[in-house]
């Protein structure tokens, strides 16, 4: 169905940009939020989503050069919020999710940088 297809679509431009080389930069960054957004409209693509968001948060929250965190943005934020949501409207899944604790750990910590001005 169109909710699979858009996932393989976005796979394959995630796939693209990291063999190309690309890790934390914003576009490898952009194609995995756009993934996760696609792998939540599908029945098995939560786990694969939480992973993502986790990654996408850190990469923002190890920061760049020096450590420092960098601001989160936006959309980043709210496909995070989509996704904690998701977990939590799946309970029978909850802390069985893969990542679960490291998730609620990213999520904490971007609320806390997000409290702290940039």
């Amino acid at each position: 169905g169109r909710p699979a297809e858009a996932a393989e679509l976005r796979r394959e431009v995630l796939t693209a940009r990291r063999e190309a080389g690309g890790k934390r930069d914003v576009a490898t960054l952009a194609a995995m939020r756009q993934l996760a957004v696609a792998l939540l409209e599908l029945d098995d693509g939560l786990e694969e989503a939480v992973e993502l968001v986790i990654e996408d948060l850190n990469a923002h929250l190890e920061g760049g050069k020096g450590g420092a965190p960098l601001p989160i943005p936006q959309e980043a934020q709210t496909i995070a919020g989509k996704t904690f949501e998701a977990v939590m409207k799946q309970p029978e899944l909850g802390v069985d999710v893969k990542g679960y604790y490291e998730f609620v750990d990213a999520l904490k910590k971007m609320l806390e940088t997000k409290g702290k001005k940039l």
